[in-house]
């Protein structure tokens, strides 16, 4: 179930690769994934009381939130369900967690070793687990959030952001985005205002997506391993279904790439 803007969807390559990991898993016992796309909270009630009178065995739960209402929702239907997700609060459910602030302060180390000291970030939805915890990350690293601004993963919002620090008296030097489609409309941007990447603005982006590297310049970024996710998710369901007690999995899954629009 995906409660998001089908403009993230099409341009997000995680949700592809995500998919193609379960599905590898789900495979091997010939059992079909369901995919519905949501518009809100009503739709997506209705959606999951749907599934539980038969259509489902489980669900797999994406885009955590902070506070996320779906988890106790979901935890009365008596649907197993997996997290995917560093979720925090009680819970009686599997979940797939991986290390998103890591790979934060490893950039921040490397710029700061470049000599960058107005280091800003582009995040997601502060309310997405996952942007918060690359947020909280970028805070605890360099003290402040002076620099700290809120996009929604679209391009859109990526060149807004970019468009707002670029603009700012003392302008960042080096911009952390919590995607690459965010990264690269902000890289986009930056050149049409004759700014030369690296020298003058050094990029950042998370998620690698398949075309980063071939960008010019290369853009240095986070490979997440989504289809690694996607498989330890179903992994997880499908013991969940079968009576396993629930249990956390980490997956050690995120590198950092240093390319050319950091160097």
């Amino acid at each position: 179930m995906l409660a998001r803007n089908p403009e993230v969807i099409a341009n997000d390559s995680f949700f592809p690769a995500f998919i193609a990991g379960v599905e590898s898993v789900l495979a091997e016992t010939e059992t079909a994934l369901l995919l519905q796309v949501v518009s809100g909270r009503e739709a997506e009630e209705r959606a999951y009381r749907t599934l539980t009178h038969g259509r489902a065995d489980g669900a797999l739960l994406l885009d955590l939130r902070t506070d996320d209402w779906r988890i106790p929702f979901l935890d009365d239907l008596g649907l197993p369900t997996v997290l995917v997700g560093a979720y925090d609060q009680p819970n009686g459910f599997s979940c797939v967690r991986t290390d998103d602030a890591a790979p934060i302060r490893e950039i921040i180390t490397h710029l700061r070793a470049a000599g960058h000291e107005r280091i800003a970030h582009v995040s997601g939805p502060l309310d997405y687990v996952h942007s918060k915890a690359r947020a909280q990350a970028y805070v605890e690293a360099i003290g402040n959030d002076e620099l700290l601004r809120e996009g929604d993963f679209t391009a859109a919002s990526g060149r807004t952001r970019t468009a707002e620090l670029l603009t700012l008296p003392e302008r960042p030097t080096a911009i952390l985005y919590s995607n690459d489609t965010m990264a690269i409309a902000g890289l986009s941007y930056a050149r049409a205002q004759g700014l030369s990447i690296p020298h003058d603005l050094a990029i950042s982006g998370f998620d690698d997506d398949h075309l980063s590297a071939h960008l010019s310049p290369a853009l240095t970024s986070v490979s997440s391993d989504p289809a690694a996710r996607g498989r330890a998710a179903a992994r997880l369901l499908r013991a969940d279904i079968l009576g396993a007690q629930p249990r956390t999995e980490i997956v050690d899954c995120n590198v950092v790439h240093f390319r050319e629009s950091t160097a």
